[in-house]
């Protein structure tokens, strides 16, 4: 229970949960690109690699294997430096839902959650607050909450970069501490699933199983289709304390270093990823309500919910 911090993870140790396939998205080069050989040094492991492709993406092939070790030679040097990327800090609280509300029993603290509208046919319409017991159960359930950070560390080698001009490898470091992030998410969840929290300590998937999500229990983030609204970012570092892995909130609730992640562990064997998708103004009123926010506030907040 409480709060635990991890003040650096070895990049050895989250190197293999990067999920290439979204690297190369945000470089604009899609395909079959996740598949990229270890040995990015060896000629005829390119030339074989390439052969793979039709002949008129064989170009974007090319593209796509420079960026890739021009990446691993980022990594490399980032390791040699023990630049300290990785933090995280998370915790586990007593918890129970009231409606669509998650209401933390340690310090009265009031999570609101939206629940989806758009009609379904198995007339199934999902809330996070789903995945916790109602205090009308009477028993005590539990609920986590993570933030997580590889910007902090790489941040004297970005600037180092920018001063010298060289705009490509600043943006190929923070494309690669954004992948970073997200794979230390990955890499904690299934250490909270195992070991801390340990509802899980059999758990065998593979890391390529691990990014279908196979497991069980969530991780959803702030700001992603299930939980969208992020302010919620000052509910959780009134529980965690952000501060302490380098990470500080802007008047909006964006983190800086803008590679960090932030988020809620739920362990219900049912849980699953949604998208909330669009609300009416009915939902908007009564979350501005429960979240002790103007209905513009929350109209402005949830801009890309609203019908």
């Amino acid at each position: 229970m409480g709060v635990h911090l991890i003040q650096e993870i070895p990049l050895a140790r989250v190197r293999p949960y990067i999920q290439w396939k979204f690297f190369f998205t945000a470089w604009r080069l899609s395909g079959g690109f996740a598949t990229l050989p270890d040995r990015h040094d060896c000629p005829s492991c390119r030339t074989a690699w390439m052969e793979g492709f039709p002949p008129e993406e064989r170009a974007k092939a090319g593209e796509a294997w420079k960026l890739y070790t021009d990446a691993t030679q980022l990594l490399n040097r980032l390791e040699t430096l023990q630049a300290g990327c990785s933090k995280a800090i998370y915790g586990f609280f007593p918890a129970n839902s009231r409606g669509d509300t998650i209401r933390l029993a340690e310090n009265g603290l009031s999570l609101p959650m939206l629940r989806q509208q758009t009609r379904k046919e198995t007339e199934e319409y999902k809330s996070l607050a789903d995945y916790i017991l109602p205090e009308s159960e009477k028993r005590t359930d539990y609920i986590g909450a993570f933030a997580v950070t590889a910007g902090a560390g790489a941040e004297p080698l970005k600037q180092s970069f920018e001063n010298e001009g060289d705009s490509y490898s600043a943006v190929l470091l923070q494309s690669l501490t954004d992948r970073l992030a997200e794979a230390t998410a990955e890499y904690l969840h299934e250490k909270v699933r195992r070991t801390y929290w340990g509802y899980a300590p059999k758990e065998t998937w593979t890391i390529p199983e691990l990014f279908r999500a196979k497991y069980r229990g969530i991780r959803p983030a702030i700001g992603y289709p299930s939980l969208p609204e992020q302010l919620l970012n000052f509910s959780l570092n009134e529980l965690l304390d952000f501060s302490r892995i380098g990470i500080e909130l802007t008047e909006n609730g964006a983190m800086y270093p803008t590679s960090s992640i932030s988020g809620l562990y739920l362990s219900h064997p049912l849980a699953s990823y949604f998208m909330i998708g669009p609300i009416d103004e009915e939902q908007l009123s009564d979350y501005a309500t429960r979240r002790n926010l103007s209905k513009s506030d929350v109209r402005r907040l949830l801009a890309k919910n609203l019908q």
